[in-house]
C-alpha cells in the first residue's frame, strides 16, 4: 500500500482534471443540537430539540469538475448496501470511459460488487 501511495503522483500525472471522478458522502444527524446558545439579556433562549426521536440523513454523490453527478439524499446512515445500490443505480450512469474514480478507504466503499460495478466502465486503472 505504501508503494501505491508512493506511484499515485506519477500515475494520475497523466490524467485530465475532467476526467476526475471524487466520491464524496456527508451526514447529518438531529441529534448534532446545540448544547447552549445566547439570547438578549433577560430573555429565555427557546431552542427546540427532538429528544429522543433522532434521525439521519446521508448525501452522496460523485464530484468532477463540472459539478455534482448522481447525488443521492438518503433517510439514514450509509452502510455497505446503500452504497453498492448508488454505485449501481446512480454513479455507474454518469462514468465515461477514461474516468478515474477517487474514493476514500470508508468500510462501505469495500463491499463486494463495487469493483464489478465500476471496472466495466473506466480503463483499466489498476
Amino acid at each position: 500500500m505504501a508503494e501505491q501511495r508512493k506511484q499515485w503522483p506519477q500515475r494520475l500525472a497523466g490524467v485530465s482534471a475532467a476526467r476526475l471522478v471524487f466520491v464524496e458522502e456527508s451526514g447529518a444527524n438531529t441529534q448534532m443540537t446545540r448544547r447552549s446558545g445566547r439570547s438578549p439579556v433577560g430573555q429565555r433562549l427557546a431552542c427546540p430539540v427532538p429528544h429522543g426521536h433522532y434521525q439521519t440523513t446521508t448525501m452522496i454523490a460523485g464530484l468532477r469538475l463540472e459539478g455534482p453527478q448522481a447525488p443521492w439524499l438518503l433517510g439514514g446512515a450509509m452502510d455497505g448496501a446503500w452504497f453498492l445500490a448508488w454505485v449501481q443505480q446512480g454513479l455507474v450512469r454518469c462514468l465515461q470511459p477514461d474516468d478515474v474514480v477517487v474514493m476514500d478507504n470508508l468500510a462501505t466503499h469495500k463491499v463486494a460488487g463495487v469493483r464489478e460495478a465500476i471496472e466495466p466502465k473506466l480503463r483499466s486503472w489498476k
